[in-house]
């Protein structure tokens, strides 16, 4: 007797399982659907019975939708040097910008500072030095008080190239207007 109530447990845990993981497909029969009165039983206003077992929680285990990475943009992004290229000068802003960097720049120590260039929304800076003098410059450039960081949205740098004057770094400031 106790291997029939082992069974019918077992029975109904599969049939609850089934129910859980598979959910209900009325299209091909499987699983817990509500019926309609047999055909020609005159009872059209009979209510639909339904499943006995609870109704169906989202499962954890089943994958939804699952979450995707963007497209990535097959066109090759531009260097920063490229965007500056690319955009035209607005001699009004552009020309009062160069002063505000150029005062701003005089304070670095040990290096010198071409004078700056402005385009529409990006500036070059250039600065010449030893590899300490750099390595300073980096730095200050992020301060506000000889650093451009109150005054540009973002600033870009090169990976500083040997020349015969010491190493040169080239800037690129992004003002939001």
């Amino acid at each position: 007797m106790k291997w029939l109530v082992g069974l019918a447990a077992l029975v109904l845990g599969c049939a609850l399982l089934v129910h859980v993981l598979g959910g209900s497909d009325a299209a091909t029969g499987h699983g817990p659907t509500a019926t309609a009165p047999p055909a020609g039983s005159g009872d059209s206003t009979a209510a639909p019975t339904s499943s006995p077992l609870p109704p169906e929680a989202p499962n954890p285990f089943v994958a939804r939708d699952r979450p995707a990475l963007p497209v990535a943009s097959t066109a090759p992004k531009q260097t920063a040097g490229q965007q500056f290229a690319a955009e035209e000068r607005d001699n009004h802003w552009a020309a009062v910008t160069e002063i505000a960097l150029r005062d701003r720049l005089a304070g670095l120590r040990d290096v010198r500072v071409a004078a700056p260039e402005c385009h529409d929304t990006i500036c070059r800076l250039q600065v010449t030095g030893s590899q300490q003098a750099i390595g300073r410059a980096i730095s200050d450039l992020g301060t506000s008080k000889h650093g451009i960081r109150d005054l540009a949205q973002s600033v870009i740098l090169s990976a500083p190239e040997q020349t015969s004057d010491g190493l040169r770094l080239v800037a690129y400031a992004r003002f939001q207007r």
